[in-house]
C-alpha cells in the first residue's frame, strides 16, 4: 500500500498555494489551531491526537475566513471547482447555550469565482441543538447534515436529519428523519445508482449505517453497526464501515431496485 503524502500545514495565502489543476474530490480539514474547532468538524482524535487529513492546498482565493469571521472547517476540491464549508467560532468566554452556530456553503469555479454562497442557518429546521458535522456538493445538490449537538434527548429526538439543499435557487429538496446521520456523509453511484452512504451514533446510544436515496432522501437500507460510524469505502458492491470499534464489511445488493439491502458480511 502507497504511504500517504506528509500531513499539510497550516493553510497560507502566497501564491505558492495555488493548484494549477484540480485533483480528485479529496477532503481537506484545517489541523485546528484554534482551540474552539476542536470540538467540531475534524475533531476525532487519533492515539490521543487530531487526525491529520489529507488533501489539497488551499488556493488563495479560498479564504481561511469570510468577512463575518466564520473560519474554513473543510474544503473539497473535485473537477468542477472547490466546494468551502465556514463556521462560526465556539466562544469560550459565554455562557453555554444550545444555539446554532452559524455556517456559510461557498463553491468557486476551477477559475476561482464564487458560483453559490448559501447561509445554511436559514435552511436548518431548528434554531438550536444543532451543528453540522459533514457537508458534501454533488450533482449539483448540497448534501449537509443537522446534527445532535449532545444527546439526541437534550434535542427531545428531533436532530441528526440529512438535508438536500438546491444551493443556487436555496430551496430544501428534501429532510430525511431525524436520527439518520451525525458524521461522514459519502456520496456514491455503483451501477449509476445514486446514495448517500451516511450513519448515526453517539457513546451509549444505538449506531446505524444508511444508504439514503439521492432522489428524494428516502433512507432505503439501515444496518446495525457495533460502534459508532466514523468513515466509508466502497469498493464496486462492497462496502466498509470504519467505527469507533473497528470495521465492518456490508454487500450492496439490489441498488436498482425500490428494496436495496446492506447485507452483513463481517464485524
Amino acid at each position: 500500500m502507497p504511504c500517504p503524502p506528509p500531513p499539510l500545514g497550516p493553510a497560507s495565502d502566497d501564491a505558492a498555494n495555488a493548484a494549477p489543476a484540480l485533483p480528485d474530490r479529496q477532503q481537506w480539514l484545517d489541523p485546528f489551531p484554534d482551540p474552539r474547532l476542536r470540538s467540531h468538524l475534524g475533531s476525532d482524535l487519533v492515539d490521543g491526537t487530531p487526525k491529520a487529513w489529507f488533501g489539497p492546498v488551499r488556493p488563495p482565493f479560498v479564504p481561511a475566513s469570510d468577512a463575518q469571521g466564520l473560519a474554513l472547517v473543510l474544503l473539497d476540491a473535485g473537477p468542477d471547482g472547490w466546494f468551502a464549508l465556514y463556521r462560526e467560532l465556539y466562544r469560550t468566554d459565554a455562557p453555554l447555550d444550545w444555539r446554532n452556530q452559524r455556517y456559510r456553503a461557498r463553491f468557486h469555479d476551477p477559475d476561482g469565482k464564487i458560483a453559490w454562497d448559501v447561509d445554511l442557518g436559514g435552511h436548518f429546521s431548528r434554531p438550536d441543538h444543532l451543528e453540522v458535522q459533514d457537508a458534501r456538493f454533488a450533482g449539483g445538490v448540497l448534501y449537509f447534515n443537522e446534527a445532535c449537538q449532545t444527546y439526541s434527548a437534550e434535542a427531545g429526538g428531533l436532530c441528526s436529519s440529512l438535508v438536500a439543499l438546491d444551493p443556487a435557487g436555496g430551496r430544501v429538496l428534501w429532510r430525511t428523519p431525524p436520527l439518520v446521520s451525525n458524521g461522514r456523509v459519502a456520496p456514491i453511484e455503483p451501477g449509476g445508482a445514486r446514495y448517500l452512504v451516511t450513519g448515526y451514533g453517539f457513546t451509549d446510544e444505538p449506531d446505524f449505517v444508511s444508504l439514503v436515496r439521492r432522489d428524494d432522501g428516502r433512507v432505503v437500507a439501515r444496518a446495525r453497526l457495533a460502534g459508532a460510524p466514523e468513515n466509508y469505502a466502497v469498493d464496486g458492491d462492497t462496502l466498509r464501515v470504519h467505527t469507533a470499534r473497528g470495521e465492518e464489511t456490508f454487500r450492496l445488493d439490489a441498488l436498482d431496485t425500490s428494496e436495496p439491502k446492506l447485507v452483513p458480511l463481517s464485524r
